[in-house]
């Protein structure tokens, strides 16, 4: 019980991580064009429409985050026993 909460405290924490850098890389690394906007304006339409994020990059942070999480638990087992 002890490795299996040690795993998932771990797996959240590491992909929060993950996804919280990624986020914020995206948002420092965006340049917004206010003319390309501007002019494409015209042509947008008056209805909502909402595209889903990329699924490979979260399940790419998944499996990341689980190897992590492995690993850490592993480590701390080792040295408590």
């Amino acid at each position: 019980m002890k490795r299996l909460l040690l795993f998932s405290v771990s797996f959240v924490f590491c992909f929060l991580v993950l996804q919280i850098s990624a986020g914020v890389m995206v948002t420092f690394l965006y340049e917004p064009d206010i003319t390309e906007a501007w002019n494409a304006s015209d042509g947008l339409s008056q209805s909502l429409v909402l595209q889903g994020s990329s699924v490979l990059l979260t399940i790419i942070f998944v499996l990341v985050s689980a190897v992590i999480s492995y690993f850490i638990q592993r480590k701390v087992i080792k040295h408590s026993l």
